[in-house]
């Protein structure tokens, strides 16, 4: 089966609220928060546990993940090695694109 998800030409404004990198060792862990924008999270290496509102995901080496506005997050390397990992958080205003994500 094919998709695509295909964005036309956007006239919008994307505003970035926060960016960084972290390398994380052996039994880190971020506590429930939640963001009043998206967070696009990209696992550069290692893995981790990303429970999403009480929901477990394993997030691996290549994975991305977008959090929408507002739903509670937490982070656990429970495993032997580091994590590393890019996060991004970002808005926009274009009802469109919005609707898309």
């Amino acid at each position: 089966m094919n998709r695509q998800l295909a964005f036309p030409f956007i006239s919008n404004t994307l505003t970035i609220h926060g960016f960084h990198a972290n390398v994380v060792g052996p039994g880190w862990f971020y506590p429930d928060h939640s963001h009043t924008s998206f967070e696009l999270l990209y696992c550069w290496g290692g893995e981790a546990t990303e429970w999403l509102d009480d929901y477990p995901i394993l997030f691996e080496r290549g994975d991305w993940l977008l959090i929408p506005p507002g739903v509670k997050h937490k982070t656990l390397n429970k495993n032997k090695d580091y994590f590393t990992y890019i996060s991004l958080l970002f808005d926009t205003d274009n009802i469109h694109f919005l609707k898309k994500l």
